[in-house]
């Protein structure tokens, strides 16, 4: 697959239809092209100064069809005046309206929209654990600081790892979920593979009526074709831990956080 029909699969605004197996394989080639790795941070650095810009305020649902209206109303006039006219040009308002329609509509294209619920995200992060072979790791290593470091350099958001021994680290990757970069770790416990996604979790609706509780944390916890997810927000972020392990043993695990 190449770069432009892999970002088309991910990109947030005007995807096109993917079937998982498609999907799936965009993301292992972004994961591994340095050229659209590039592309997405750009695009989130540049999300981020417009979102800063624009203050936080939404551009009304109307706006739009005023500013076309109001072109429309504009440029018939203005086709039939005098271009000797001393009066102010009437291409002028017909310009503004434009310029602000361009604006506001990069506003809205550039702000993230791609929403995501927690039941799209699952089968997802089932997906890419069953399809995360272990020699597709970026980085192999049992050492937690070398892991950090690695993903400090690579992702726009800081997480923590606990120092375990079981389960025991194995390495990480970069991948793309809905179009947002995450950072996975990849784990080992009882002879089974365990997932850990980590990714800017601020857009992601949060079923509160379908968390539990344990020592004042809340959890979203789920099984699915075989496999445990357990879903936690901190500070902005979202980490899923996915295995076919006990849930028990994951919760345990995700306590350690």
């Amino acid at each position: 697959m190449n770069c432009g029909t892999a970002r088309k699969h991910i990109y947030g605004i005007g995807a096109i239809r993917s079937t998982p197996a498609e999907r799936i394989a965009a993301e292992r080639h972004i994961s591994q092209c340095s050229a659209c790795q590039a592309f997405f941070a750009s695009e989130a650095r540049l999300r981020r100064i417009v979102k800063q810009g624009a203050s936080g305020q939404k551009a009304p649902a109307s706006l739009r069809e005023r500013i076309l209206a109001r072109i429309a109303s504009e440029r018939a006039p203005s086709l039939i005046r005098s271009s000797q006219a001393r009066s102010w040009p009437t291409w002028v308002p017909v310009l503004a309206a434009a310029m602000l329609l361009v604006a506001s509509l990069t506003i809205l294209w550039l702000r993230p929209t791609n929403r995501i619920t927690p039941g799209r995200l699952m089968p997802l992060l089932i997906a890419d654990h069953r399809e995360n072979a272990l020699d597709q790791m970026q980085i192999v290593t049992p050492d937690h600081d070398a892991l950090l470091a690695w993903f400090r350099e690579r992702v726009d958001f800081a997480f923590r790892l606990p120092v375990t021994r079981a389960p025991s680290l194995i390495g990480g990757r970069l991948c793309h979920l809905q179009g947002r970069r995450a950072a996975l770790i990849a784990y080992r416990q009882a002879h089974r593979r365990v997932s850990l996604y980590v990714f800017d979790g601020r857009d992601v609706e949060w079923p509160e009526k379908r968390l539990i509780s344990i020592d004042g944390r809340r959890f979203l916890v789920s099984a699915e074709r075989g496999y445990t997810l357990i879903l936690w927000r901190d500070r902005g972020l979202l980490y899923g831990l996915v295995g076919d392990v006990p849930r028990s043993d994951l919760l345990q695990f995700a306590m350690q956080f």
